[in-house]
């Protein structure tokens, strides 16, 4: 069985239309990952990763670090992405793009396998395009939620 070795949650307010993860000595940015996200939630290219979110309103975050591939029932997330990161100082950058920027520190510098799963997408994605949607009537909405876990990759 997998063992947690850490975990941390964030409240994050996506800017231009999402968040961003990559290492602490990464020249992240690429936009072709952005873009990519945006149709499938969650994209990356083995040095950042993008997540595309629905609203505008903040999200919750969970980040976690396990020791090897956790098992994970998906039945109450709505889906899942699995991409790979390589953080070569084992500090994760949590980026908000132009608002603010929080940390993660990783077991340990490496190539992680990284599973992200996501509820709360379509229904946001959809109160925002049926409607007008105000700062308050978001908040009324379940939200989005993420949970990323990070173990490291099998080379």
């Amino acid at each position: 069985m997998a063992e947690q070795l850490s975990a941390r949650h964030f409240r994050v307010t996506p800017d231009y239309g999402g968040f961003d993860l990559y290492d602490g000595d990464s020249d992240a940015g690429d936009p072709q990952v952005a873009t990519a996200a945006r149709s499938d939630v969650a994209a990356g290219n083995g040095y950042e990763i993008a997540i595309a979110c629905a609203g505008i309103m903040a999200v919750n975050l969970t980040i976690e670090a396990w020791e090897t591939a956790p098992d994970t029932d998906f039945t109450f997330w709505e889906g899942h992405r699995l991409l790979s990161l390589e953080c070569p100082t084992g500090i994760l950058v949590i980026s908000e793009r132009t608002i603010d920027t929080s940390v993660f520190e990783l077991p340990e510098p490496g190539v992680y396998t990284v599973r992200v799963m996501y509820s709360g997408w379509q229904q946001m994605r959809e109160a925002i395009h049926n409607f007008p949607i105000t700062a308050d009537r978001a908040q009324a909405l379940a939200g989005e939620r993420y949970i990323i876990q990070f173990w490291p990759s099998s080379q």
